[in-house]
């Protein structure tokens, strides 16, 4: 097969030699048929090499990118539980307050974390709070913690 590049060699050939044409152009074809094969041989040996080397710069990216997921996941899992510590101390401190203070404490948080604070309280500091809080607060709160959605008809 007789690509652009070679034929162009060809004719580039054919014109640089304008004595004995007829031989000369015989000549011409008979070495771009004779070489066809080996630069096509040459070609495909340079892809395969040139594949080759993505290849390899390929799986040396994913090796980079595995690791550096594995350290992400390391340093999730060292933040999950430095938040857990604190939250686990963050109960203790409520537990010890007077339910009176622990209640104005708790209106100053979201709901969300107030309702994770309640619910990791026993259930005697829990109502103890609970009877301090402003009855509707204490009642979306009520709903977090058994898990019913907010607004929902379900009533406790």
């Amino acid at each position: 097969m007789i690509t652009p590049r070679l034929a162009f060699v060809c004719l580039a050939l054919l014109a640089a030699t304008p004595a004995r044409a007829q031989s000369t152009e015989a000549d011409v074809k008979r070495y771009c048929t004779n070489i066809a094969k080996a630069a096509s041989d040459a070609r495909f040996a340079w892809q395969t090499q040139q594949l080759n080397a993505l290849e390899t710069r390929i799986k040396a990216r994913v090796g980079e990118l595995d690791a550096k997921t594995a350290e992400l996941r390391d340093w999730i899992g060292k933040r999950e539980a430095l938040e857990k510590k604190a939250a686990e101390k963050l109960v203790g401190i409520y537990a010890k307050m007077r339910p009176e203070t622990a209640a104005t404490q708790i209106s100053q948080l979201d709901d969300d974390m107030a309702a994770a604070v309640l619910g990791q309280l026993n259930p005697r500091q829990a109502s103890a709070i609970f009877n301090e809080i402003v009855p509707e607060r204490a009642g979306k709160l009520a709903a977090l913690i058994a898990g019913t959605p907010p607004g929902s008809e379900k009533k406790l």
